[in-house]
């Protein structure tokens, strides 16, 4: 019989990648909380941070924090200029990857990471496990007009691209590395559309995709403005253009 792989054993196959744009405001905070969460912890994921055109202090801090976090000699930092978007740095990030699994995490920690216990324990039966907001509305804390705005955003990309999933946009998405790589080569989209274009090829793929309701809050300083939400919009025709040109296969 086949021997069932621990929690801890999984974390030390795992790299966290985050993707970060002019978060000076935000390091102390989110690295004290990934720090706590090492803390509980026998075996250490490896983080990645992709200064996707950072034009503040987010590295200056960002080094700094990390070693009084003690994370220093788990962490590795890319950057480059200028900013090319979250799709782009996620993809770059994903090239240093070198273990078996690999989370996607906004910098605010928005979701916590400790809720990668209950990923865990569904590896085995699939490929992708996607965190969504909508699942369990009760542990999502945010205003009605941002409720709405991502409900109507969620049933327009159903109907458009017919991914039966209720949140495709949420920024916790664990992959098995190799499956991540392969999808994420067949990417067009450099900015926020990048997660259903993701998401639409992996199904397109025959991966098995599961969705599991996660602890979320609307974190301060978003960088997702109104002009943002008109380009993902047109996103979405580009991903199904690209899809009736085979751009996916």
């Amino acid at each position: 019989m086949e021997k069932k792989e621990s929690y801890e054993s999984f974390i030390g196959k795992l790299t966290i990648v985050f993707p970060l744009y002019n978060e000076e405001r935000r390091v102390t905070t989110s690295l004290k909380r990934i720090g706590n969460f090492y803390k509980n912890l026998r075996a250490f994921p490896k983080l990645v941070f992709v200064l996707d055109g950072c034009t503040d202090k987010t590295k200056t801090k960002l080094v700094d924090e990390l070693e009084k976090q003690e994370l220093s000699s788990k962490s590795r930092i890319l950057e480059y200029s200028p900013n090319r978007g979250v799709g782009y740095a996620m993809h770059a990030g994903l090239k240093e990857v070198k273990t078996d699994y690999v989370l996607f995490s906004d910098f605010d920690i928005s979701t916590p990471l400790s809720e990668l216990r209950n990923f865990f324990s569904l590896l085995t039966a699939y490929d992708v496990i996607i965190g969504s907001r909508w699942l369990d509305r009760e542990r999502v804390e945010n205003s009605f007009f941002r409720r709405f705005l991502s409900s109507t955003s969620i049933n327009i990309i159903k109907i458009i691209l017919g991914i039966n999933l209720s949140d495709t946009q949420c920024g916790f998405k664990l992959f098995k590395t190799n499956i991540a790589k392969e999808i994420y080569a067949k990417r067009h989209i450099d900015r926020f559309g990048v997660d259903f274009e993701i998401m639409f090829i992996a199904k397109n793929k025959g991966y098995r995709i599961k969705e599991l309701p996660v602890v979320w809050k609307h974190e301060k300083g978003s960088k997702v403005g109104w002009l943002d939400y008109f380009r993902t919009l047109l996103e979405l025709f580009r991903v199904r253009w690209n899809s009736l040109k085979g751009a996916y296969s």
